[in-house]
């Protein structure tokens, strides 16, 4: 009886050079939203089942939230199963800072500041990724870019 978001996107990538995001059908009648459920791509299941290990910032949600929702809307089962949290990295390189926030980290590890307020997307992440302001698609590349350069500073420092 958990409230939990339906995933609208799913973004894979490093931000720089490569990024894929898969996005799913989502409508809105009479300002109600709606999952058109539908039978995906065998590739795209091939896919998502053979991934690397994945690696973010409180990744093991989203993954959890994948697994048990894409299920229910018409895929079938998916494994994410292997990832590693930036967390993890940060206490085996030795992260002695007592914050672990987005904010701290682009601060401390790039000397940048990182527009947090962009996360609420003004309540746009169920549309489709070309469908979405510019904006917002700057910062979907910026924040698979900000995990890719964090975590391989902590992969380095290992």
């Amino acid at each position: 009886n958990d409230w939990i978001q339906i995933p609208s996107n799913i973004c894979i990538g490093d931000g720089i050079n490569w990024a894929i995001v898969i996005s799913f059908p989502i409508i809105t009648i009479n300002g109600e939203r709606y999952f058109i459920k539908q039978k995906p791509p065998k590739e795209l299941v091939n896919l998502l089942n053979n991934l690397p290990p994945l690696i973010g910032l409180n990744i093991k949600h989203d993954i959890y939230t994948i697994e048990v929702m894409l299920p229910k809307m018409g895929f079938p089962k998916i494994f994410l199963g292997r990832f590693v949290e930036l967390e993890t990295l940060m206490a085996l390189a030795g992260w002695m800072h007592r914050s672990k926030s987005r904010v701290a980290l682009s601060y401390v590890m790039l000397g940048v500041p990182i527009n947090r307020m962009s996360n609420a997307g003004d309540g746009k992440w169920w549309m489709k990724f070309k469908d979405l302001p510019d904006a917002l698609q700057a910062h979907v590349l910026f924040d698979m870019k900000w995990v890719f350069l964090i975590s391989r500073i902590f992969l380095i420092l290992l």
